[in-house]
Parts: C-alpha cells; structure tokens; sequence
C-alpha cells in the first residue's frame, strides 16, 4: 500500500516527522512524541477547517446583504410601492391618476 503524506507543502511537519522517525531509540516516549505530534496536527488542521468555514459564513452572509440591498434599491427606484399605491386607491380621479402616474415614471426617468 502507497501512502502519500496529505500535506506536501508544509516542509516543516513534514521535517519534524523525518526528525521523530530517524531517533535512534524507540521507546515509550517515541510513542508519546508521535501521538502528541498527531494530537496538536489533529488540533491544528481542526482549527484552520473552522477559521475557514468561518470566512466562507462571512462572505456569504455578506452576499445575501448585497443581493438584498440590489432588491431594495431596484424597488426605491423604480417607485414600485408608489405605483401601486397609486394604482389601488380607488377615491383617485382618473386624471389625477394619470397625472401621479407620469409624475412619478418622470421621477423614475430622471433617477436613472
């Protein structure tokens, strides 16, 4: 079976484990100094998984407010809600309508 160290760009772990293969006695505290390497490089990539995982929470929820924010101001410019409060009041003459109705696609226009 082949097996490939999973992180070929960190020359440093990959020295100190060279360091703690190479001793020249292997005892108890052979074991011990690998487990605790293992142990810390567990702890390590567990905490460089959550920095990141963080990040990508951030930048997302920064995305969702941007899109949010592009809807808001679509609907601020384009007078929607003025359109359609227009529109529905129905006590509003018919030129009174029209006239609002050119006032505030002007507006939109001159928004633009």
């Amino acid at each position: 079976m082949f097996w490939q160290w999973p992180f070929p760009e960190n020359k440093e772990l990959i020295e100190q484990v060279r360091t703690l293969s190479l001793r020249p006695k292997r005892d108890a505290s052979y074991k011990l100094e690998i487990d605790n390497f293992f142990k810390q490089l567990r702890i390590d990539v567990l905490a460089k998984i959550e920095e990141v995982q963080e990040a990508m929470n951030k930048k997302a929820e920064n995305l969702w407010d941007f899109d949010h924010k592009i809807i808001e101001q679509y609907n601020t410019l384009s007078a929607k809600e003025i359109l359609k409060n227009s529109i529905s009041d129905a006590s509003m003459e018919l030129e009174e309508l029209s006239r609002r109705i050119r006032e505030t696609v002007a507006g939109v226009h001159s928004n633009e």
